[in-house]
């Protein structure tokens, strides 16, 4: 489970990345917009009920500039891992003689029971199939991440702290993209 994390985190980080580098001053101004509105409405929340407010919103840990450059390292080489590690399970479900796109597409049917597709026998197990060597593929690319993580000098909890709070901390976001860009 934890590899998904991983691999969703970086995900998010990089989506959340070129979001904000497309629409930069948009996503300025409706942020502040956001937290003005949602800080009157969390006013009005804790004066109703003091314990609701605490429950929506985590905690959010502050991170120190040291902490966002090895961040920022770290998740450079989690990407470069997540990315061949994506290119393995192409590789895997190539090698069946199976298309990518439709295995995408076989995918979101198992995930959606309420897309209606015909899926073959012969399709259905060659997802099987590549879906069980991914484990494998998933579970190696975890030990490596994590290992990165610790030569990083971050533990994997704050490193997903990072992450989380990245998420939710659009100055924060700014500030990692600046170290991102300068490291390129």
């Amino acid at each position: 489970m934890r590899i998904i994390t991983l691999f969703v985190t970086s995900s998010l980080i990089l989506l959340a990345s070129a979001s904000c580098n497309q629409n930069n001053q948009n996503d300025q101004q409706e942020n502040s917009e956001n937290k003005e509105s949602q800080t009157h409405s969390n006013q009005a929340s804790s004066q109703t009920n003091p314990s609701l407010e605490s429950i929506q919103q985590p905690e959010l840990k502050e991170v120190s500039d040291n902490e966002l450059s090895k961040f920022a390292a770290i998740a450079q080489e989690v990407q470069l891992i997540n990315q061949a590690a994506q290119q393995k399970m192409i590789q895997v479900v190539e090698s069946k003689g199976m298309d990518v796109e439709r295995f995408s597409q076989i995918q979101q049917a198992q995930q959606n029971p309420q897309l209606e597709m015909e899926v073959s026998a012969e399709e259905l197990e060659t997802y099987e199939a590549s879906t069980q060597e991914f484990q494998g593929i998933q579970m190696d690319a975890e030990s490596v991440m994590e290992k990165k993580i610790n030569e990083g000098d971050l533990s994997l909890t704050r490193y997903q702290e990072i992450a989380q709070t990245l998420q939710s901390d659009p100055v924060l976001l700014e500030k990692f993209q600046a170290i991102q860009q300068q490291r390129n």
